[in-house]
């Protein structure tokens, strides 16, 4: 019988798992790939949500509930996922292990969790009841930009697996407090 395994010893599992699933994503290295998921992290940022809503805000008519949700699922989803960096204090993959390539600009701060992750899934659950097929679109969008951060090696997977579990929560919290958008 194996003595348990104590909370060390299951993180260090963990950790081991996620750098080996990142030193594998990272070895893919196409070009158009590259400047696919580059676009993705640009736009999956939170100052383009913040512009999309405010555009929204400015068109005025039944535009201005969508941007006002939009606007503020990204601003909080933000501050959530820098608490909780702060909290984490999880060090970027490419600062932490040699063999991991940052294919991007990659801040100093905590790598856990993805805030671009966490931003665009809150947006897109809080967005979810549009019936136009705008939540649909918003929450493929959000998987991209989940996907981005790995392969730009910005972040470990399970950064973004929690910020994208995190900001789905948040994001239909807020969705079941806002109620549907009316179209």
């Amino acid at each position: 019988m194996q003595p348990p395994q104590t909370h060390a010893q299951w993180l260090g599992h963990i950790q081991a798992a996620d750098l080996a699933l990142l030193t594998k994503l990272n070895k893919l290295d196409h070009p158009v790939l590259g400047r696919v998921m580059s676009a993705l992290t640009v736009l999956g940022n939170t100052s383009s949500w913040v512009i999309a809503g405010f555009g929204l805000l400015m068109m005025g008519g039944t535009f201005t509930l969508l941007g006002q949700r939009l606007a503020i699922a990204a601003l909080s989803g933000a501050a959530i996922a820098q608490v909780l960096k702060r909290i984490a204090k999880r060090t970027r993959p490419s600062h932490a292990h040699s063999v991991i390539q940052a294919r991007c600009d990659v801040p100093k701060c905590s790598s856990f969790p993805s805030g671009h992750t966490l931003t665009a899934f809150s947006v897109a659950m809080a967005l979810g009841g549009l019936d136009n097929g705008v939540g649909t679109v918003v929450l493929l969008f959000a998987c991209g930009v989940g996907a981005s951060r790995v392969y730009l090696g910005a972040h470990y997977p399970a950064d973004v697996t929690v910020g994208a579990c995190l900001g789905s929560a948040w994001g239909a919290l807020f969705f079941a407090f806002g109620g549907p958008i009316p179209s």
